[in-house]
C-alpha cells in the first residue's frame, strides 16, 4: 500500500469500486501501452495485482493514480470491480506528486512521464524547464525518436543543462536553445540530447564564445555530419563524446582566427 506520509491529512478509505466508473488524467497519466496491457492480461494473477490506487474527487469523479495498466488488463478479463485505495479531495498538484512518487520508485515510467507528472506536481526545475522550452517555441515531446524539429524528447537532459538550480539555470538553458535554432531550425536531429549538452559544455567551458559565429560556422553542416566526426575524434582521443563534439565545434568556430580563439577541452574534462 501507500506511505500515508506522501498523502496526509488527506482521507484514505479501502473499497471496491466499479471499473467504469475510473478516470485517467492525461495531464499526469503516462499513455497507455497496449502491449503492456496484453502482457498482464496474459500472466494475470489475481493474488500479485495489487490494489488501484485512485482520488476521489470533490465533483465525484474517480481518477486513477497508480494502477492504469492493470485496470485496462481487467477490463479485458472481463473483471467489473476492482479494489481501491481511495483519497479524498486531493488538489490537482498532489495527485501527480503521488503518481511519481508511486512510479519512480518501481521504475516503471520513461523520464518524458515523470517529467509531466513533476510539472503538474510544482517541481521547481521541471517547471523552470517547462517554461523556457514554451517561451522558445518548442514543446516536450511524449516520445521518443521525434521527427519534428520542434519537439524535445531529452527532458532529462533539460534537466541536466538547467542543474543546479539557481538563477542562471533558465539563461543556460535558453542560451543553448537559441543557439541550436538558430544553427539548425529545420533539423530535429539538432534537438538530440547529446547536442544540446555538447552547447551546454562549450557555453559553460567558453562562456565569452561569440554565438553568431558559433551558429554560422556549425551551419555549414547538418547535425549527424557534426555527430559522425564527433564519434570518430572519441576514438581516436577517448573520453566522453560530448568533450569531442565540443572540440568539434571549437575547431569549426576557430577556423580561420587569428585572435580570440577557444581553446579546446582535454579528452577528460567533463567525464
Amino acid at each position: 500500500m501507500l506511505d500515508k506520509r506522501w498523502v496526509e491529512p488527506y482521507s484514505l478509505v479501502i473499497k471496491w469500486v466499479p471499473i467504469g466508473d475510473l478516470m485517467v488524467d492525461e495531464r499526469y497519466q503516462r499513455a497507455l501501452r497496449p502491449h503492456r496491457v496484453e502482457h498482464l492480461v496474459t500472466n494475470w494473477d489475481d493474488y500479485s495485482s495489487g490494489v488501484i490506487i485512485i482520488s476521489l474527487r470533490a465533483d465525484g469523479r474517480m481518477f486513477i493514480l497508480d494502477g492504469q495498466h492493470r485496470v485496462h488488463a481487467m477490463m479485458k478479463r472481463g473483471v467489473s470491480v476492482c479494489k481501491c485505495e481511495i483519497f479524498e479531495h486531493l488538489p490537482d498538484w498532489k495527485e501527480a506528486q503521488i503518481f511519481v512518487n508511486c512510479n519512480v520508485v518501481r521504475g516503471t515510467v520513461t523520464k518524458r512521464d515523470v517529467f509531466r507528472a513533476k510539472v503538474m506536481g510544482k517541481d521547481d526545475l521541471a517547471n523552470i524547464v517547462a517554461k523556457v522550452v514554451e517561451e522558445e517555441g518548442y514543446k516536450i515531446s511524449l516520445h521518443r525518436g521525434v521527427h519534428n524539429p520542434k519537439e524535445i524528447a531529452a527532458v532529462g537532459t533539460l534537466e541536466m543543462i538547467c542543474s543546479p538550480l539557481n538563477e542562471s539555470s533558465a539563461p543556460r538553458l535558453r542560451r543553448v536553445l537559441r543557439c541550436v535554432k538558430a544553427t539548425w531550425p529545420d533539423f530535429s536531429r539538432a534537438l538530440d540530447g547529446k547536442i544540446l549538452l555538447a552547447f551546454a559544455h562549450l557555453f559553460r567551458h567558453a562562456p565569452q564564445i561569440h554565438d553568431e559565429r558559433l551558429q554560422h560556422r556549425l551551419s555549414q553542416d547538418d547535425p549527424d555530419k557534426i555527430l559522425a566526426r564527433a564519434r570518430n575524434l572519441q576514438l581516436s582521443i577517448g573520453g566522453q563524446l560530448t568533450t569531442s563534439m565540443m572540440c568539434i565545434m571549437i575547431r569549426s568556430y576557430n577556423y580561420k582566427l587569428t585572435s580570440n580563439r577557444i581553446a579546446e577541452p582535454m579528452p577528460s574534462d567533463h567525464a
